[in-house]
Formats: C-alpha cells, structure tokens, sequence
C-alpha cells in the first residue's frame, strides 16, 4: 500500500530539486529555501514586485513554510488538524511553484516546468488521496 507519508516525502524531496536560474547560475528549490531564512532574520523585506531574482527570497518563503507545514503533519494526531496542515502546506507549494513559473523568463520557465515534472506527478497522486483516502496499488505477480 502506497501510504500518504511516502507520498508527502516524495513531494517534499521533489519540490525540493527543482532548478531554477536566479543571478548568474542556477539552484535548487531547497537551497533557496534554507537562503531564505537569515533573509528574514536581517529583514530582507518580503516583496512579489520585479523579476524572479527580486522576489525569489518570498517565494522560498512559501515553499519553506509549505514544507514546515508537511513536516508538522506527521506528528499531529488529530485527522482534521492533520489535514488541514496537509493542505496549507500542499496549497503553499503550489503557489511557490506557480510563482516561480510566473516571474520566470521563458528559458528559465521551460527549466523549471521540467525539473518539476515529479512534483507535479507526486502532488497529483497526494491529491488524490486527500480527496479520496489512501488506496492499494497492486503489483503484478509474474
């Protein structure tokens, strides 16, 4: 049985190798998620105006909060708590990606659409589950 925590893991690890050119290189997603926080620490300002490279410590912020949120999910008990934390962070994620592909030049877009192809795929299969519970995958006996 697939069970939801896998597919949380597989979200989060996913989301996290997502590349993205900012400056004169590239990185990845978690990277930029652990650059955001002494930004916040020295006030950096939180602000969506401008380019990819002038918005992309908030964006971090988003998926590092998103991630935050899955992270906690696992040690609450209660089912409705636990869901609705799945969800934040599951709708946080979501909006860091769509930023990052909104601020994004096209090149750049192209890159981050394809290295996010199993973020996408991942999230899918947790939607699924929170609309509809956990299910079975059965594997083929040869």
């Amino acid at each position: 049985m697939l069970s939801r925590k896998i597919v949380k893991i597989g979200v989060v690890i996913s989301h996290s190798v997502i590349v993205l050119g900012v400056g004169h290189g590239i990185g990845l997603m978690g990277v930029i998620d652990i650059a955001c926080i002494p930004n916040l620490i020295d006030d950096y300002g939180l602000t969506l105006k401008g380019d990819l490279g002038d918005s992309v410590m908030t964006i971090g912020l988003f998926s590092l909060l998103g991630k935050l949120l899955f992270g906690i999910s696992f040690f609450v008990k209660k089912i409705a708590a636990r869901e609705g934390l799945e969800f934040l962070g599951f709708l946080l994620l979501w909006i860091s990606f769509y930023l990052l592909n909104f601020k994004a030049e096209d090149s750049i877009s192209t890159t981050i659409i394809i290295t996010g192809i199993p973020f996408i795929l991942c999230s899918i299969i947790l939607a699924f589950m929170m609309m509809f519970g956990d299910f079975e995958i059965h594997k083929k006996e040869l």
